[in-house]
């Protein structure tokens, strides 16, 4: 038998080894067990540094695509700096071409390799934040004034292995390096020729088409497709960013689509606290989705005591899922050009006395059809599918995936008088919102649209199975990589 054969043996055993043990987690080496296993282990902590960084940089305002991107790359760079002190694991850039002796796969070298991997990442994203991440690093007692490139040390390792994925997503399509950054390069990318919805004198006749997207037109400016150049962005595990397109939505004027806009209208009318305690807790404007459902992750690895090579492993696959789910959203919505809410019922209802959420304060009224106005402000893309409902849904399905059960038990308390929308009045009473499962959870997130009147339920529904499809193959993907095949390893979940 030939060497490499013998080779192929090996690793196949190993990979069916790993694929036996739950979540498919290679053992750490004992003396190191209690040592990597402590609340807040590199991978985890930079996770937490990633979160605060896109708020900090925010606004208010990152865009969901780009929100994912972030944690993509961060994930990314910590995932293939960290495979170099690993016996399996291959990188997405070098495969197995940065790996050191296995006596070197210690807990200090791969806590350091993580951190400097993560650094790396963060000033690249970004720089207006260099001298807080700096000083986060130092806070680890690293250098972050080491700028060693190499194949040799952990930050020389971090640095290779990082700048390699960083090139490589300079160049992805996102218009990362763009003036501004992120903008679409290819102005005619989406050509736009539906009218638009004036904000507060809306007019029916403005709109050409009432069921494709129809901007917002408010104060004199216009909405403009945001994030309209992700269907071009090369994606993380997926093969094509319409890999897992979703089904045609119903047609407008169709018996579904009627159904869900009455539904919608129905929700208007009955808004209980909770649920616009539910609507608003799922805006996500400040962490973006991702940062949200990172966060979800970080319950997971406290509650379950996660070491840090369990950590690099769980927030790559999860965000190579979560950044996958970018494009595949806006590749979905820019296919399919659907009608958000807003447009459509006051399209239908102009003229007509109907029951609905009045405005902050006002509860449910009897209003002019025209003046329909959804809880939450409606964003600047076609609706289907649903954002929120895909990206809560894919890292529910990852999580599940990686933990081996559907169990969560993470919960939320929304203070009474909280509400930005109707601040000091909602909720009258604290809201607890509590989630027992994971599936619990991403439903929540994709009903929370059609309670704030932004979503149809379809959006939603397309939403759920999209990300069900998203985490399978992430996590797929992630095992070849952990196992020592790359990205097409013989395995579905």
């Amino acid at each position: 038998m030939s060497s490499t054969a013998t080779r192929g043996r090996r690793r196949l055993s190993a990979g069916l080894a790993l694929l036996m043990a739950g979540s498919f987690l290679a053992a750490a080496p004992s003396a190191q067990a209690a040592e990597q296993t402590h609340t807040d282990n590199a991978a985890l902590l930079w996770n937490k540094h990633t979160v605060d960084a896109v708020i900090a940089a925010s606004n208010g305002a990152t865009a969901p695509p780009v929100g994912a991107r972030y944690f993509a790359i961060v994930s990314t760079c910590a995932y293939d700096a960290w495979a170099a002190y690993d016996p399996f694991a291959v990188g997405t850039q070098y495969g197995d071409k940065l790996r050191r002796p296995w006596w070197e796969g210690t807990y200090v070298n791969k806590k350091a390799t993580v951190s400097y991997a993560a650094h790396r990442a963060l000033v690249d994203l970004f720089p207006a934040q260099k001298a807080d991440l700096d000083a986060k690093l130092r806070a680890q007692g690293y250098d972050p004034d080491n700028d060693e490139v190499n194949g040799r040390t952990p930050a020389g390792i971090a640095h290779k292995a990082c700048d390699a994925v960083l090139e490589f997503r300079h160049n992805d399509g996102a218009n990362q390096l763009g003036d501004p950054a992120y903008s679409d390069p290819d102005p005619d990318s989406y050509v736009y020729d539906n009218g638009y919805v004036d904000y507060d004198n809306f007019d029916k006749s403005t709109i050409k088409d009432p069921g494709r997207w129809a901007p917002i037109r408010k104060d004199g400016v216009t909405q403009k497709f945001i994030g309209s150049q992700f269907p071009k962005v090369i994606p993380f595990a997926m093969k094509s960013a319409d890999q897992f397109l979703p089904p045609t939505p119903p047609a407008y004027g169709s018996d579904a689509q009627k159904k869900s806009a009455a539904q919608l209208l129905d929700y208007s009318a009955n808004l209980t606290d909770e649920r616009k305690a539910i609507a608003e807790f799922w805006i996500e404007a400040k962490e973006s989705p991702t940062g949200h459902q990172n966060q979800a992750a970080q319950f997971v690895s406290q509650r379950d005591g996660h070491s840090l090579d369990e950590d690099v492993k769980m927030f790559f696959g999860l965000n190579l899922g979560m950044g996958d789910a970018g494009i595949a959203v806006r590749h979905t919505k820019k296919h399919y050009d659907y009608a958000r809410p807003i447009s459509t019922i006051r399209y239908d209802h102009a003229g007509q006395q109907i029951k609905a959420w009045g405005g902050p304060g006002k509860g449910t009224q009897v209003i002019d059809g025209k003046d329909w106005t959804p809880y939450i402000s409606t964003p600047a893309f076609p609706a289907y599918i649903s954002g929120h409902s895909t990206w809560g849904s894919t890292a529910a399905e990852y999580l599940k995936l990686w933990t081996g059960s559907d169990r969560f038990g993470d919960s939320a308390t929304v203070k009474a008088g909280s509400s930005k929308i109707e601040p000091g009045v909602t909720p009258a009473k604290d809201v607890t919102l509590k989630w027992n499962t994971f599936s619990e959870y991403a439903d929540q997130d994709g009903i929370s649209r059609l309670y704030g009147g932004v979503h149809w339920e379809y959006d939603m529904k397309g939403g759920r199975q999209l990300g069900i499809d998203l985490a399978r193959n992430a996590f797929k993907v992630a095992q070849g990589y952990f196992n020592g095949y790359g990205p097409d390893f013989p395995f579905t979940p």
